[in-house]
């Protein structure tokens, strides 16, 4: 499936949650396709520790709202590493 195609396809299901007033399918949504387009930019290169924290929290977002109350994530990140290359 061409990535251009589930782009698309997430703005238009963000924008119809959106006028439904669906909050939360909209977040879920905005999650995936920042998570999609993430990982299809950045495969097999160096990314900053912030970056790759950014895409594993729209994956735990979508988790907890799948699983509901039976996951909880917290994290204590050192703010001074963040800018640390890392592999994606």
């Amino acid at each position: 499936v061409n990535p251009h195609f589930l782009f698309n396809t997430l703005t238009s299901l963000h924008h119809t949650a959106f006028l439904e007033g669906a909050n939360e399918t909209c977040e879920i949504a905005e999650a995936i396709s920042k998570m999609l387009r993430y990982n299809l930019k950045r495969s097999n290169k160096i990314v900053q520790l912030r970056d790759e924290i950014e895409n594993i929290k729209n994956y735990i977002y979508i988790q907890e709202k799948r699983y509901k109350h039976r996951v909880k994530v917290s994290f204590e990140i050192d703010e001074d590493q963040l800018d640390m290359p890392i592999p994606n």
